[in-house]
């Protein structure tokens, strides 16, 4: 049984966002 997968992916995925936001915004001041 998968319980909870749905979830982890989600989590997982906005991980990434925040990376990609955080690096996103240090690159914008760099400039």
């Amino acid at each position: 049984d998968h319980v909870g997968t749905g979830e982890d992916a989600i989590g997982l995925i906005f991980q990434d966002y925040q990376l990609l936001y955080k690096i996103c915004l240090q690159l914008y001041r760099l400039s």
